[in-house]
């Protein structure tokens, strides 16, 4: 988690109404705290100077904070805290961050872990601005590449130069003479330089939906029968598209029939946000939206509505922005290896037996199967809760633990040892197909190592030998430069997994942040179920080990199941190898067959 995430969450308890009882809030408190005072020293050293004194103020306040007192005072803390928080969301603090980004970016020795946080907080403090991240990225991407036609939109925007007439503007291919100080300076400046404001409309979509009528209007939002809009739109005449928004109609729009998807059961919601500079129209929109069709499920007593991805994005009347819309997950690239993936295969049938031959004694299973496959439906919050639920029947099943005891004492060497071979799989998987362009001329090899590498695990499933990736390493490292994304994280993979030595640090890294994670996991289920403070951006760093850790935890609850009713030896087991794993790794002999011990 990073520090502007920390502050806020920290903030959110510092804020809450309820009074506060040291049995239940002394915790969570001090666990907030303690995650953004270890995430402050991992800001950027121009993001640091320039808060300096806001980040000590704050530091000063929240030491030993909130002590042993019944009734501690935050007032002091929040004033400390909020004034760093104002800070966040100010032009030098994003030029600062953009300033440890290029600098980490430029320095040989920078791990691709230290370049991707610089990354992360650039785009975090980037969403306090004004500047919508998809269009600022936008911008920076097309000038770094350094085209004449990007430099010459630069210079336009920033009112260096006139607008030249159409031929005079160059092309995209073309790359300009400046120096990349000057054009580094451009994006400097362009980045400084806050949007206009404009009046923004929002389209996004739902399926298992039905409107009442074709158009339907709810203060700013206007629901449109999706059949009855796509027809119009492949129609096209000018007599049906009369009754279209303008925005439709309008001949530069980047906008179709085929923009809005097929189904009886579609509903397309229009979001007038109106004039403004807004940091994230789309997901202001999509706030407005889903809390009109949650309040009206909840007047219903149900909803089937579900959301889907995508938008289509209108500007002073002329729609330029647009992601197709479709089922949430359904258009993500399927990775070459994804063993997260793997594990949710092999646990549906299981699933399904178990809901085949169900009886009483299974009744607890069977409702944390379902709970499990309602989880992976919900957007992070709602899974969360829906995920430790499954967990905690798990536990009581299994054990006298309570499921954070739990989760410690089963499953905490096993995830550090998948998020070790996950990586493995992620860093020479994004290898062997250059996302970059950054092998040109090395594409023959790639496809014969891939070849080396993929390994066939079930009908139209492709996996990794894990021991042919890894030493595959020093090749892909001399095929890719240092100064890319894919060069990096070869690079600091190689170093990572030099020997046992190296391994177990990498190891006691993830323990550390196990720990932390773990602890916000339980908060925020807490706060959930109790009426506590939450964050979406705090949920969203959970929502990858809540839905893994509940998919883990009953997949083994099946087994157990499975083998006659001897719920814990599934388990048993499990921890033993994974603990024994773990506590090897600094006296192993050798690496490989550490990590896969099918070497021989």
């Amino acid at each position: 988690m990073d520090a502007v995430v920390a502050s806020e969450e920290v903030a959110g308890w510092l804020a809450d109404p309820r009074p506060y009882d040291k049995r239940y809030h002394k915790g969570p408190w001090t666990e907030s705290i303690t995650e953004l005072v270890d995430a402050i020293p991992r800001l950027g050293p121009a993001v640091r100077t320039v808060l300096q004194p806001h980040l000590q103020d704050a530091q000063v306040a929240l030491a030993g904070f909130p002590g042993t007192s019944d009734r501690p005072d935050r007032e002091p803390v929040k004033a400390a805290l909020n004034a760093l928080r104002q800070r966040w969301a100010e032009p030098p603090v994003l030029e600062a961050a953009w300033q440890d980004l290029l600098a980490a970016c430029h320095d040989d020795d920078a791990a691709s872990d230290i370049i991707a946080a610089r990354r992360d907080v650039f785009w975090r403090l980037a969403r306090l601005t004004d500047w919508p991240p998809g269009d600022l990225s936008a911008v920076l991407c097309s000038l770094l590449d350094g085209s004449v036609f990007d430099v010459t939109y630069a210079r336009v925007r920033l009112g260096d130069i006139e607008p030249p007439p159409h031929e005079q503007w160059g092309e995209r291919h073309q790359r300009s003479d400046l120096p990349d100080e000057d054009i580094l300076e451009l994006a400097r400046r362009l980045l400084l330089r806050l949007p206009q404001p404009a009046h923004h409309v929002i389209w996004l979509a739902f399926t298992n939906a039905a409107s009442p009528r074709v158009m339907k209007q709810i203060g700013p939002v206007t629901l449109f029968d999706g059949p009855w809009l796509r027809a119009r739109l492949k129609d096209g005449s000018p007599r049906l598209m009369e009754a279209l928004p303008a925005e439709l109609r309008h001949p530069d729009s980047d906008a179709d029939y085929r923009h809005v998807q097929e189904g009886d059961d579609v509903v397309l919601a229009r979001v007038e946000l109106g004039e403004g500079a807004f940091a994230d129209p789309v997901e202001t929109a999509r706030e407005r939206v889903h809390a009109l069709v949650g309040l009206a499920g909840f007047r219903a007593g149900r909803t089937e509505w579900t959301p889907l991805e995508g938008h289509l994005h209108a500007v002073d009347g002329v729609i330029g922005g647009w992601q197709t819309f479709r089922l949430p997950g359904s258009g993500r690239r399927r990775p070459l290896a994804d063993p997260v993936g793997r594990m949710l295969d092999e646990l549906i049938p299981k699933v399904w037996d178990k809901l085949a031959g169900a009886d009483k004694e299974l009744r607890e299973t069977v409702g944390a199967v379902h709970w499990w496959q309602a989880a992976q439906q919900q957007q992070p919050l709602s899974a969360l809760v829906l995920n430790v639920r499954v967990i905690e029947v798990t536990a009581t099943r299994v054990s006298t633990l309570s499921w954070t005891s739990y989760l410690d004492a089963y499953l905490s060497s096993a995830w550090i040892r998948a998020i070790i071979v996950d990586h493995v799989f992620e860093v020479v998987g994004e290898a062997l197909v250059d996302p970059e362009g950054k092998a040109a001329g090395h594409h023959t090899e790639l496809h014969l190592l891939r070849k080396d590498i993929q390994a066939t695990i079930a009908p139209g499933q492709t996996g990794f030998d894990g021991v042919a990736a890894v030493k595959a390493l020093p090749r892909l490292i001399v095929i890719y430069p240092l100064h890319s994304r894919v060069g990096r994280r070869l690079r600091q993979l190689q170093a990572r997994l030099a020997t046992p030595a190296a391994l177990a640090d990498w190891a006691d890294e993830i323990a550390t942040r196990w720990a932390m994670a773990r602890a916000r996991l339980r908060r925020t289920r807490n706060a959930i179920a109790h009426g506590g403070p939450v964050t979406s951006d705090s949920t969203a760093t959970l929502d990858h080990l809540s839905r893994y850790l509940s998919a883990w935890s009953l997949s083994l609850l099946l087994d157990g199941d499975h083998v006659g009713g001897q719920l814990a030896d599934p388990h048993e087991q499990f921890r033993q190898e994974a603990d024994t794993w773990r506590n090897g790794l600094r006296t192993a002999p050798d690496v490989l067959p550490t990590i896969f011990p099918e070497v021989t």
